[in-house]
């Protein structure tokens, strides 16, 4: 298995991904899920440099990505935040979740970051995530909550 950087060619592969993960976790809370939309915002990701993939027998099986911005509290402190970080399901107990964290705290650090702002779904191994992010110093920060307020379209 390798941890790389991931490039335009690979956004049908994480396309795959981010559905397996839409299926799996997000349709439970009526959240639609629109291709082009998921396409575009996947290449957008790849394009700024912060995606990196798990690939295993030329088959892409994991996938983490996210943002570098300034806090809004204190521009003077760089802050990356977690978009999406997946493994398919049949490769979670092999290393590709933790070499996938490894290699964006690393790449996020390089990067200027000063913190990394991570998050899990609560319908998806949340305990399991929870004692993760404790172990690996990760302190809770915040909750959030969905309500439906309008009927979709």
């Amino acid at each position: 298995m390798i941890i790389r950087q991931a490039k335009l060619l690979d956004a049908d592969s994480i396309g795959q991904l981010i559905y397996e993960f839409y299926e799996e976790s997000l349709s439970a809370y009526d959240l639609g899920f629109e291709s082009d939309a998921v396409k575009q915002t996947i290449k957008q990701i790849i394009s700024s440099n912060i995606a990196f993939v798990s690939e295993e027998s030329e088959r892409i099986s994991g996938v983490i990505a996210g943002v570098i911005n300034s806090s809004i509290f204190d521009y003077r402190q760089t802050v990356a935040y977690e978009l999406i970080w997946f493994v398919s399901k049949p490769y979670r107990r092999g290393r590709a979740g933790m070499m996938l964290l490894k290699k964006f705290e690393q790449h996020c650090e390089n990067m200027g970051a000063s913190k990394i702002v991570m998050k899990h779904m609560e319908n998806l191994n949340a305990s399991d995530m929870n004692q993760l992010y404790e172990r690996k110093k990760y302190k809770l920060m915040e909750l959030e909550y969905i309500k439906n307020i309008k009927v979709a379209v």
